[in-house]
C-alpha cells in the first residue's frame, strides 16, 4: 500500500484561511495549531504557512499584550480580488489602445513612403560598398608600413636587452667552457682559442655589438657580460698589481703617517702634529678607493669592455686624479721647496702607474679627453634637476658627484683656508700638500665613481660586479673620513669651522649610499617581443 501523501503548501494555506472564513472568529496561535492540525495541516509548519498568509494580507495579525491575534474574513478577500481584476482590466484597456495607436501610426508611415524608402536603402548601400573598398585600399597600405608601427618598435626596443642578455649569457657559458677545456685538456690552448673562430660566435658578437637599439653611454647594460670588444694583453694582471699598489700604500699611509711625514717633508717637526695623522688617514682612505677602482678595471678588463664608457669613465677619474697629485708633488719640490727626492720618489711610486696606465689604455681605446669630463659633470648635474629614473641611491649618487666636484674644487685652490674652515688651523704648508691630495681626488676620483654609479643606477644595474666594486670603494674611504671628522665633531667645539659639519654630513650620504647600492637586487625580467603571425623575422 503507498505512503499516504502529505499536503502542498498551497493546500495548507487554503486549509488555514478556510478556517478564518467559515468561522468568522478571532483565534491565537495555539488555537489555529490545534484545528488545522485536525484537518491535516502538519502541526511544526502551521505557524510559518500562517506567516506567509499574514505577509500576503489574507490573513490579519493583531499583538495584544503577550499574545498575537489572526483573523481574516470573507468579504475582505472577494474586495480585494475584485480590485486586482479591475487593476488589471484598466491595464489591458490601456496597452490595447497603445497597440492599436501603434498599429496605425506604422500604416500611415508605409502609406506613399515605400519609393522614398527604397530609393534611402539604395543610397546607404552604395555608401557601404565605398567604405568598404576605402577599408581595403587603407589596410593595404597600412600592411605597407607594418614595419614602422610605433607599438611594434617599441616592442621590439623592450625586447632588444632580453635578446642581448640572453646572447652575452650565452657567450658567458662559452667562456666559462674555455676555461673548463684549458684545465682539461693542458697544452691545447691554442685548439681552445681557435674555437672563436666559428662563423656562428663571429656572427653572435657581431651582433651582440651591434644591435640598433643597444644604444650607448649609460642605455648600454653590459658591464657585467663578456662580450667582443677591445682587449689589451696584460691589462688585467697591471691592473691587479695597481690595485695592490694603491693597497700597499694605503695601509702606509694609515700605519705610519710620522715616519711618512718625516720623508716626504725637509722642515722637521720635533713635537709631533695631530693634523699629519688625520690628514694622512684620509689619504688611506682615498688610496683603498683608489685600490677598489683598479680592481673595477680590472673586471672590466677580463671582460673585454676597455672601449666602454664605463671604463673610459673611471680611467679619466685615475689620470686626472694623478696628473693634479704628481704637479703638487713638483710644485712644492721645486717652487714652495717643501717636499723632499724621497717624497717626490714614493708619491711618483704610486701615482705615476695610477697616470700611465689609464692614459696608454685610453690611447687605445679612444676615450682620452677633458671634454669626457666636463660632458660627466654637466650630465650629472642635469640628472639631478631632471632625473631619467628616480631611486634613493640614484639621486643620492647625482648628489653626491656634484657635492664631490664643487668640495674637492675648493680644496684644491684654498687649501689653507678649507683647513681652518674644517680643522681650525692649518699649520703651515706641509699639511696643504696632503689636504689638496685628498682635494684632488675628490674633484675627479670620487666624482668618477659617483657619476659611474649614478649611470648604473638608471640602467638599473647596481647588482653587477662593477658597481658592487666601486660601493665596496666608496664604503670603507667612508669609513675613514666619518671616524676622522665625526672625531672632531663630537670632541672639539666647531666654532668658525663650518665646512666640518658639512662634510661629514656629506659622507655619511657616501655611507648610505655605497649601502643602497650593496644592497640592490637584480631589476624584474622585461618584457620578452614575440613576433606577431605574418611579421616574419625580426
Amino acid at each position: 500500500m503507498a505512503p499516504k501523501r502529505g499536503m502542498s503548501a498551497e493546500d495548507k494555506r487554503k486549509t488555514l484561511l478556510a478556517i478564518f472564513h467559515e468561522t468568522k472568529d478571532v483565534f491565537v496561535l495555539k488555537d489555529v495549531e490545534k484545528i488545522g492540525a485536525k484537518r491535516g495541516v502538519v502541526l511544526q509548519s502551521i505557524k510559518d504557512v500562517l506567516q506567509t498568509l499574514v505577509d500576503d494580507d489574507l490573513v490579519h495579525m493583531e499583538k495584544i499584550g503577550s499574545s498575537n491575534y489572526f483573523w481574516s474574513f470573507p468579504s475582505e478577500a472577494a474586495v480585494k480580488l475584485q480590485v486586482e481584476i479591475t487593476k488589471l482590466e484598466t491595464q489591458l484597456e490601456e496597452r490595447s489602445q497603445e497597440a492599436k495607436s501603434l498599429g496605425a501610426q506604422l500604416e500611415s508611415k508605409k502609406v506613399g513612403n515605400t519609393d522614398t524608402v527604397q530609393e534611402e536603402r539604395s543610397c546607404l548601400v552604395r555608401r557601404l560598398a565605398e567604405l568598404d573598398e576605402k577599408l581595403a585600399a587603407s589596410s593595404a597600405e597600412l600592411r605597407q608600413y607594418a614595419a614602422s608601427d610605433p607599438e611594434r618598435y617599441e616592442a621590439l626596443k623592450q625586447a632588444t636587452p632580453v635578446a642581448i642578455d640572453s646572447a652575452n649569457r650565452w657567450i658567458d657559458n662559452l667562456h666559462a667552457l674555455h676555461d673548463w677545456l684549458r684545465k682539461k685538456f693542458q697544452g691545447m690552448d691554442t685548439q681552445v682559442t681557435n674555437l672563436d673562430n666559428w662563423p656562428e660566435m663571429a656572427q653572435v658578437s657581431t651582433g651582440v655589438t651591434t644591435s640598433s637599439f643597444a644604444g650607448s653611454g649609460p642605455a648600454a647594460d653590459q658591464d657585467d657580460r663578456t662580450i667582443a670588444g677591445l682587449h689589451i694583453p696584460g691589462s688585467s694582471t697591471l691592473y691587479t698589481l695597481l690595485s695592490l699598489l694603491q693597497l700597499v700604500a694605503g695601509i702606509a699611509a694609515l700605519i705610519a703617517p710620522y715616519r711618512l711625514t718625516d720623508i716626504f717633508f725637509k722642515h722637521h717637526i720635533i713635537a709631533p702634529d695631530l693634523l699629519y695623522e688625520e690628514l694622512w688617514r684620509l689619504l688611506a682612505g682615498v688610496l683603498f678607493a683608489g685600490a677598489a677602482t683598479a680592481y673595477a678595471l680590472k673586471v672590466t678588463s677580463d671582460r673585454q669592455l676597455l672601449a666602454e664608457p664605463l671604463t673610459q669613465r673611471l680611467q679619466l677619474g685615475f689620470v686626472w686624479f694623478a696628473l693634479v697629485a704628481l704637479v703638487l708633488h713638483l710644485v712644492y719640490l721645486l717652487f714652495i721647496k717643501t717636499l723632499t727626492w724621497w717624497g717626490l720618489l714614493l708619491g711618483a711610486a704610486v701615482v705615476a702607474p695610477t697616470l700611465l696606465l689609464p692614459v696608454v689604455h685610453l690611447s687605445l681605446s679612444g676615450g682620452f679627453g677633458l671634454a669626457a669630463t666636463i660632458h660627466g659633470f654637466r650630465t650629472g648635474l642635469g640628472n639631478l634637476v631632471h632625473p631619467r629614473s628616480f631611486s634613493v641611491a640614484g639621486f643620492l649618487y647625482t648628489l653626491l658627484t656634484v657635492a664631490f666636484t664643487v668640495v674637492g674644487f675648493l680644496i684644491v685652490i684654498l687649501p689653507k683656508r678649507t683647513l681652518d674652515w674644517t680643522y681650525g688651523y692649518h699649520a703651515g704648508k706641509n699639511p696643504s700638500f696632503l689636504w689638496q691630495w685628498v682635494g684632488a681626488a675628490f674633484f675627479f676620483l670620487f666624482s668618477a665613481i659617483t657619476y659611474t654609479l649614478t649611470e648604473r643606477s638608471v640602467v638599473g644595474r647596481l647588482h653587477t660586479t662593477v658597481p658592487k666594486v666601486l660601493n665596496v670603494g666608496l664604503l670603507v674611504a667612508s669609513l675613514f673620513f666619518i671616524l676622522d671628522f665625526g672625531t672632531l665633531i663630537f670632541n672639539s667645539p666647531i666654532a668658525g669651522r663650518w665646512l666640518l659639519p658639512v662634510l661629514f654630513g656629506h659622507w655619511v650620504l657616501v655611507l648610505l649610499a655605497s649601502i643602497l647600492g650593496l644592497s640592490a637586487s637584480p631589476p624584474a625580467t622585461a618584457y620578452e617581443y614575440e613576433p606577431l603571425l605574418g611579421e616574419g623575422q625580426v
